[in-house]
């Protein structure tokens, strides 16, 4: 008896531990910051996602983007935070993980990895870039609606007209 109550909370536990390690753009079943962030780049909205570290200035004097992608459309950018893991205490003391895979992807593994800024000096910018243009349809390809030259329109019976 008791083995079977374990069983069945186990069943009943693992579809909870499944879903809340999902990466989708909600965050999956218990959102939170540490679990991810996740961004699909469509053909009408195409991003540009950059993490910018704000407590480092250009020579123009704005913030240094530390990292940048370029989504094609189709395509989505799954990214998380590992605090403490980096390799130089004050400048990269976290580790950026990053996955860059088709868009509605759930689970997988974030295989790409590098030190990143402290999370005081991080800024995530998320741009809409304009969408490609739609390709020109070529005039040679149009279909010939009048069939054998004749533009006759079939016949109408006068009973099928519908007059309330």
């Amino acid at each position: 008896m008791a083995m079977t109550n374990v069983l069945l909370r186990a069943a009943m536990l693992c579809p909870v531990v499944v879903l809340s390690s999902c990466y989708t753009p909600g965050g999956g079943l218990m959102p939170t910051s540490g679990r991810g962030f996740t961004y699909i780049s469509t053909p009408t909205q195409p991003l540009t996602i950059k993490i910018v570290n704000v407590c480092k200035l250009d020579p123009a004097g704005e913030p240094e983007v530390f990292r940048e992608w370029r989504l094609a459309p189709g395509r989505q950018l799954t990214f998380k935070f590992i605090a403490g893991k980096g390799d130089h205490a004050s400048e990269r003391p976290d580790q950026l993980l990053w996955e860059d895979w088709e868009a509605g992807t759930t689970v997988g593994t974030l295989r790409n990895q590098m030190p990143c800024p402290p999370s005081v000096c991080r800024r995530i910018d998320v741009e809409i870039r304009s969408p490609e243009p739609w390709p020109v349809e070529d005039a040679s390809k149009e279909v010939d609606t009048k069939a054998g030259g004749t533009d006759r329109q079939p016949d109408k019976d006068p009973r099928e007209i519908y007059d309330p």
